[in-house]
Order: C-alpha cells, then sequence, then structure tokens
C-alpha cells in the first residue's frame, strides 16, 4: 500500500518491483516483455527498477502486455460532471461591446 508520506522514487520502486513480479509469474523475460510491447529492454529495466522517467506511453504498454491495465480503473476512476457542475461556483466571463465615448455622427448633420 502506498502512503502519502512516501516519496515518487520509493513508489516508483515499488510499482517497478510488482510489474517485475507479474512478468516473472507470466513467465516472460525482460526481452519478451520489451518485444511485445514494444519498447526497449533498456525501458523495461528502467521501469522495474524504478529508476527515471521511462515514460507514460511505455508504461501503459508493458502494463497490457503483462494483463493488468485494467488495474487502471481503479486507480483513476472515471468521472463525469455536467457542465454546469464543472462551472458551478465559477463565473464566466462576459463578452461586452467597447463603447466609445465619442458621439456616432451619420456625416449629414450641420
Amino acid at each position: 500500500m502506498f502512503e502519502v508520506t512516501d516519496t515518487v522514487q520509493e513508489i516508483a520502486r515499488e510499482i517497478g518491483s510488482r510489474i517485475a513480479a507479474l512478468r516473472l509469474a507470466r513467465r516472460m523475460t525482460q526481452a519478451e516483455l520489451a518485444l511485445r510491447s514494444g519498447v526497449s529492454k533498456h525501458t523495461v529495466e528502467r521501469i522495474e527498477s524504478g529508476d527515471g522517467n521511462p515514460g507514460l506511453c511505455g508504461f501503459i504498454r508493458v502494463c497490457q502486455v503483462i494483463g493488468e491495465l485494467k488495474g487502471f480503473g481503479t486507480l483513476l476512476p472515471e468521472v463525469e460532471l455536467s457542465p454546469s457542475e464543472v462551472f458551478a461556483g465559477k463565473s464566466l466571463p462576459k463578452r461586452a461591446r467597447k463603447v466609445s465615448a465619442r458621439a456616432i455622427t451619420w456625416g449629414d448633420e450641420e
């Protein structure tokens, strides 16, 4: 379980070790996972070690191949808001016409 006090690096290492365990449970090598995910072996190594920033798309492809993409629905549940809920409490900018201080003339005044 992740704690609010965990550092980003601690969370990355924990996620990486879980991905490595899932890969091994599916009897895949890092090279095979990389090939099937369309990422480099180095990217798989970085994800599993929690080192650096492997990129979100590569991470998602790896999760897809090991069959864990369904977990993203729990991690980031879909939130449906109506437009009125989105703008509730926020005033929208008013469109106003700039009014000139000069009097309007038609050209036929004397």
